[in-house]
């Protein structure tokens, strides 16, 4: 009898363990700009490295540009790596909201934000840190006004060219597994303007390759399946194959983490779900022990 009880507990410890796993898990690993691991003090001429891993990375401004003195201009310099180039080699890079801004009369962009592709380089490989010892064949690819994925995610890029169809707010990386990434903030005050800037990173698999977990995001070229449906567009592709669409009317909170920016009646039922069968398990565990 005392070895079934034990057994019982050990069930039930268990399956609370695993529900409450499922409830709050977040697979994405976001890093605020004005962190050291993404916007670092090192020389100019280092660049740090991050990885995705193998479910995506979000990069976002979060209060540094609110207190932006214009005093001098910002530059941050990172490098974007996939967490296991063999698997996954390369990556997608989407806007997810971004607000910088274009000179008036020019239409140029003051403050911006630019990606390219990183060539391989046997150094930065093995110490995740890029001395830039060599130069880059990739050309830049400048983002800058107000881009916003779900709006904007309709709208075809005509600067690069993919036969699947990129959205203003994408970047492919097909070639290379790493992307460099630089922000900038000019020395122009800021005057009634809100500076934003959040940005998600997603390394892809060739779909050929892929096991059950993964889903294609556009016709050669797989993401995970947890990254569909979660509220943060994914694909760079046009109208937001991952989320069902652009422009859909979701109901959005910018301060939650990006992974838990779930569709409101998903969370909802989810939610419902989870302490249903949780209060299940504590009344089941009440009547069994006579408590």
């Amino acid at each position: 009898m005392e070895v079934k009880m034990l057994f019982y507990k050990f069930v039930i410890f268990h399956v609370i363990f695993l529900l409450t796993l499922a409830c709050s898990s977040d697979s994405y690993r976001t890093y605020d700009l004005e962190s050291d691991k993404v916007c670092s003090q090192s020389p100019k001429f280092i660049s740090r490295r991050i990885s995705t891993g193998s479910d995506g990375l979000i990069v976002r401004e979060t209060s540094y540009f609110d207190h932006w003195s214009g005093k001098y201009s910002f530059t941050c310099k990172f490098e974007v790596e996939t967490g296991h180039k063999s698997q996954f080699p390369g990556l997608f890079v989407v806007i997810q909201r971004l607000h910088l801004r274009k000179d008036p009369v020019t239409g140029n962009c003051l403050d911006y934000v630019k990606i390219r592709p990183v060539d391989k380089d046997v150094i930065s490989e093995i110490s995740h840190i890029n001395f830039n010892l060599k130069r880059n064949k990739y050309p830049w690819q400048y983002f800058c006004g107000d881009l916003r994925a779900r709006r904007d995610g309709v709208q075809a890029d005509v600067r690069q060219q993919d036969p699947e169809g990129l959205a203003v707010t994408g970047f492919l990386s097909d070639e290379e597994p790493v992307v460099e990434v630089e922000v900038y903030v000019s020395k122009t005050p800021a005057f009634n303007e809100t500076l934003e800037l959040e940005i998600a990173f997603t390394p892809f698999t060739q779909c050929k390759s892929m096991w059950s977990e993964y889903k294609a995001c556009a016709s050669s070229r797989c993401i995970k399946k947890q990254s569909f449906n979660d509220g943060v567009v994914n694909c760079p592709f046009l109208d937001c194959p991952d989320e069902d669409g652009c422009g859909i009317n979701l109901i959005v909170d910018d301060s939650l983490p990006p992974g838990l920016r779930t569709k409101v009646t998903v969370t909802a039922v989810t939610s419902i779900f989870c302490s249903f069968f949780l209060f299940l398990g504590c009344i089941w565990c009440c009547r069994y022990f006579e408590l």
